[in-house]
Parts: structure tokens; C-alpha cells; sequence
């Protein structure tokens, strides 16, 4: 990445400085903390630029915009691997995991629905693979209770 963008006029680091480019330390340290899995809010605070200022930047810069794109991608293997680590002790980071992964079987929603031009159409909303997988849990949990607490 070059070593300054912004040069247009835009907003820049700093209230009070218009016109000043976003140095290439700024750069690579917003980026560098993005690629943690935090949000680009939380990027910002902490490096002191104003999350409206970073969505100026990446707007006016294709190299900036494709370097953010890889740094949320890289963020989100990384949550993406927090949440593996624990799935196998937590059925939530299980159900978090299977989400992200199979979208189409563990949504939050699916709809059916059946009929002809001449009925009203039935519609059944569920979420049968995710009942199904929170059951099993309840199940399992009400089974070790009665040893964990002997």
C-alpha cells in the first residue's frame, strides 16, 4: 500500500485537519487491529480516528477499500477459530459455528410453504435442525446433572 492516501480533500485523522493525508502508520495499525475481529468502531477508538472519517478514506480509495476487505476477512477466521476451540465444550459456540458454516440449515428461520392458485397458502415457519440440535443438548445437560452434583 502507498504511503499516504486521502489527498482529495476528504476527512482525515484529527478534528480540525482537513486536507492532512492518513499516514502509512495509521494505515497498517488500523488494519493491524482489524485483523483481530473487532469491529471497525472499536478500530477506530482505539487508534483515535473517527469511524466516519475511516469510511471516507475507504471510499475514496480503491487500495485502502481491498486492504480492510482482507483485514475483516482475516478478522473473521480468526473469530471463526475462537468459536471452534469451544465449540466442543459449548453448545452455543457450536450453534454460532454450524450458522456461519450452513447458513441454508441453521437459520434462525425457514420458510415452507404449499398450496394452489385456488387455497390460501399454508405457511409453517421453523427451525428444525436447531430445535432438533437444542434438545439434544437439554437432553445430554439433564442426564450429567444428576452426576455433577453427587
Amino acid at each position: 500500500m502507498s504511503g499516504e492516501i486521502g489527498q482529495t480533500g476528504h476527512p482525515h485523522a484529527g478534528k480540525g485537519q482537513p486536507g492532512r493525508p492518513l499516514k502509512a502508520n495509521k494505515i497498517r495499525a488500523f488494519l493491524d487491529v482489524l485483523r483481530k475481529g473487532v469491529t471497525v468502531s472499536t478500530a477506530g477508538a482505539e487508534l483515535k480516528i473517527e469511524r466516519s472519517t475511516l469510511y471516507s478514506w475507504r471510499s475514496t480509495n480503491p487500495e485502502f477499500q481491498a486492504a480492510w476487505d482482507e483485514a475483516i476477512e482475516i478478522g473473521n477466521d480468526f473469530l471463526e477459530d475462537v468459536i471452534r476451540k469451544h465449540a466442543a465444550k459449548d453448545w452455543r459456540a457450536a450453534e454460532a459455528l454450524l450458522k456461519a458454516r450452513r447458513p441454508k440449515q441453521w437459520n434462525s428461520t425457514r420458510l415452507t410453504h404449499a398450496g394452489d392458485p385456488d387455497n390460501p397458502v399454508k405457511v409453517d415457519v421453523t427451525n428444525r435442525e436447531a430445535e432438533s440440535f437444542v434438545a439434544r443438548q437439554e437432553a445430554a445437560a439433564s442426564r450429567l446433572a444428576p452426576k455433577l452434583v453427587s
